[in-house]
């Protein structure tokens, strides 16, 4: 007897609606005979070997390949979220050191803001103010390294002072970066590095 399924047009799966197809059940049950299985991302049958089921014997009806694409779309789209959870989280403190109530940026902008390194080790990294004595926002924020905001956060207990964090700042950014050889105020790069946020328009 030829198991071979039939190869007529199968309808586009909708909430597993194909299990209740008479032609996809059938083929499910004699499925260990015809060595086939069908796929509801690629809708046709495929041979069992590209099926991998759950570890409970659950059948599962999407291939390998798909379950593998799937995985990693889930995975990209999480990772950054979690990065900026982790970031978020640890910037709280400092917001409440520098006796700020809020932060001003959303998730996006800060996602946008990081590297695939950030991404990848964001334990490692820290969103810190340029400028302490204003609220944490997308111009008025950094990724540093853990050690340089221990750094940062050392000498601010010590000082309190505003200008001396933002000097601190400036000397343990990368020097080819943020030159400088000059008096930082009188710098160009200073002024632009730490440029004042334009204060937002008073609603009628």
């Amino acid at each position: 007897m030829d198991m071979t399924p039939p190869t007529t047009e199968l309808p586009q799966p909708k909430r597993r609606a194909y299990l209740k197809n008479p032609v996809i059940k059938k083929a499910i049950e004699t499925e260990h005979l015809t060595g086939v299985r069908y796929c509801s991302k690629c809708d046709k049958f495929l041979p069992l070997d590209q099926f991998r089921d759950s570890c409970r014997g659950k059948r599962q009806y999407i291939c390998i390949p798909h379950i593998r694409e799937k995985a990693r779309i889930e995975a990209m789209g999480t990772k950054p979220k979690r990065a900026y959870n982790i970031l978020r989280s640890m910037a709280r403190p400092d917001m409440l050191e520098f006796g700020h109530t809020k932060m001003n940026f959303g998730r996006p902008t800060v996602i946008a803001m990081l590297s695939e390194e950030h991404i990848n080790n964001p334990g490692e990294y820290c969103l810190m103010s340029k400028r302490p004595d204003r609220p944490l926002s997308v111009t008025n924020s950094i990724i540093i390294t853990r050690p340089q905001r221990l750094y940062l956060i050392s000498r601010w207990r010590k000082t309190h002072d505003h200008k001396q964090y933002m000097r601190d700042l400036w000397h343990i950014l990368e020097p080819e970066r943020f030159p400088t050889a000059e008096a930082e105020e009188d710098s160009p790069g200073w002024a632009q590095f730490f440029q004042a946020e334009e204060p937002s328009p008073a609603k009628n």
